[in-house]
């Protein structure tokens, strides 16, 4: 009994791997290095078309604050250009990444609490047109309406 204790202790990791039988592949067999998790191409594809470069928000001929992201494998200026076919009253207000830099002109209302005018970190811009912002004083500030930062002067400092 002490000899077989004495065996598992010094089993080197390769063993411990091996015998461990992880899922998705046989016990016994060690996947290599090189050898991807994921093979299929199509899945790779559709996990690539998910990410994005950033989103562009503009006011459609209603006044509404659209959101459209603009994906990895997409030009800026196509999506731009597509933006701006869609009619004339189309007014872009910008593009915009997750932790990107903002600019608040004047104090902006909501209803929990007002945004005092300064810079802030953009954290999420979401497609219902509301955006979420942390102060500089880490503060985050949730759901704040596109409409009321843009009335306060909203934009991406120069």
């Amino acid at each position: 009994k002490s000899v077989n204790q004495a065996q598992r202790i010094r089993r080197t990791p390769r063993e411990k791997f091996v015998s461990a039988g992880r899922r998705n592949q046989q016990p016994g067999r060690l996947r290599s290095p090189d050898e991807s998790l994921c093979t299929s191409p199509t899945l790779n594809h559709a996990q690539a078309k998910k990410s994005h470069k950033g989103q562009l928000a503009y006011l459609d001929e209603k006044g509404k604050v659209r959101v459209r992201p603009i994906y990895v494998f997409e030009s800026t200026r196509a999506v731009l250009d597509e933006i701006q076919q869609q009619g004339d009253a189309i007014n872009v207000i910008g593009f915009f990444q997750s932790g990107c830099t903002v600019e608040l002109r004047a104090p902006a209302g909501h209803t929990t609490n007002t945004l005092p005018p300064g810079r802030y970190i953009l954290n999420t811009l979401k497609a219902d047109g509301s955006a979420t912002l942390t102060s500089s004083t880490s503060k985050i500030f949730k759901d704040i309406p596109m409409i009321k930062l843009l009335a306060a002067g909203f934009r991406r400092p120069k």
